[in-house]
């Protein structure tokens, strides 16, 4: 089975551009995966062919966004603007690894990052180490094992670089500028390591201040090299350079629009704004790169909250997982539509490839590849 959404074209190198001219009577096609697009003007509409099934769109000049979804051979009459994004999914799977502690082999398997030579990297979260794969998911290197945090109650400082430091008790989010950074998750502190995974150093203990974390879950690092942590139970966020200090933090306990009841993950587009999932107010919110409130989006009734665990964003889309469902939202926050996928049991990590995106399944202790294809398609009415 195969899905395809259709709504405003946000660009990315990533994506294959297409430019298109109709006339009246003219007709365009592509193909994504095994799914022939068709797309016909006749008089002031296009018509929208997905194998078979015509969906009726009016053209409209306006760059509001109004999206126009189509899966699941439901069609539904909407608005377009001139420029589109074509993207689908192929909802087969691949999985990678089993459960284990050999290499290559996962036990909770949490977060996942892929670096620009599009290695992949997963927090093996029950083996306290990090793995690291190809694109293709085979096995490279690893690091890691299990370690109980020595700094004493009342330390003041947060910082070692001592290689004492080089463990985990429960390994979550990562992330990679030139050197890789997780988060050991019940040593509430932020471990850095070089490429190689060699140990570099630490910062944060226990604690409520601004040197310290409660739980620390997802990480994420923007375009301009700033780290941003979910500090779940403090119910905030903080944003350090990469020699961990911190330049700011946000959020706070509450319901408000900008407060937080235990973030997990963070996200970033190509702007560099910032998206974190608010896990106990079952929301996403939207924010500047100086954690200056943008927008807030509610799940959609039918997600249940304590499954989703991780967000990505990829070409402009923000997906999130729950069981074995992937869900769609705009940059808007606005709700685009879901993917169920074969073969995975509970999504916890999402990241992405060039060409797929990669999702860790807790349950069943694998990792698992999905084809997505992105094309974006100007239309330019004459």
């Amino acid at each position: 089975m195969l899905l395809i959404l259709i709504f405003p074209q946000l660009l990315l190198a990533t994506s294959t551009n297409l430019d298109v001219c109709l006339k009246n009577g003219e007709s365009f096609s592509c193909r994504l995966f095994s799914s022939e697009i068709k797309i016909t003007r006749r008089d002031d509409h296009l018509y929208l062919n997905n194998n078979g099934s015509e969906k009726i769109i009016e053209i409209c000049s306006s760059k509001e966004k109004n999206s126009v979804d189509m899966f699941l051979n439901t069609l539904e009459v909407s608005f377009i603007p001139e420029e589109m994004k074509l993207f689908s999914i192929d909802i087969k799977t691949m999985q990678i690894g089993q459960s284990g502690s050999g290499a290559g082999c996962f036990f909770n398997p949490t977060f996942i990052t892929v670096d620009p030579l599009e290695h992949i990297y997963i927090s093996d979260s029950g083996n306290d180490r990090i793995q690291i794969l190809d694109s293709n998911g085979v096995y490279l290197n690893q690091f890691g094992s299990f370690g109980v945090s020595d700094f004493e109650e009342g330390n003041e400082n947060e910082i070692s670089d001592s290689p004492k430091q080089a463990t985990f008790n429960f390994p979550s989010g990562i992330a990679i500028a030139t050197e890789i950074f997780v988060s050991d998750r019940d040593n509430h502190r932020i471990m850095k390591f070089d490429r190689f995974g060699n140990y570099l150093r630490s910062f944060g203990k226990f604690g409520t201040g601004d040197t310290e974390f409660d739980t620390p879950m997802g990480l994420d690092m923007d375009s301009l090299k700033n780290l941003y942590v979910a500090d779940s139970q403090n119910h905030r966020v903080k944003k350090y350079d990469l020699n961990g200090y911190m330049i700011l933090k946000f959020g706070g306990f509450g319901k408000a629009p900008g407060r937080f009841i235990r973030p997990l993950s963070i996200t970033h587009d190509n702007m560099n704004k910032i998206y974190v999932f608010d896990s106990g107010n079952k929301r996403i919110q939207k924010f500047d790169r100086t954690g200056g409130f943008l927008k807030v989006g509610p799940l959609i009734e039918n997600i249940d909250s304590k499954y989703v665990h991780d967000i990505h964003c990829i070409n402009n889309i923000i997906l999130i997982g729950e069981k074995n469902i992937l869900y769609l939202y705009s940059l808007d926050l606005e709700y685009l539509g879901k993917y169920n996928l074969t073969g995975i049991r509970e999504i916890y990590g999402i990241s992405s490839t060039e060409n797929h995106i990669v999702l860790s399944d807790i349950s069943s202790g694998k990792l698992v590849f999905v084809k997505y294809e992105c094309k974006n398609l100007t239309y330019f009415n004459k």
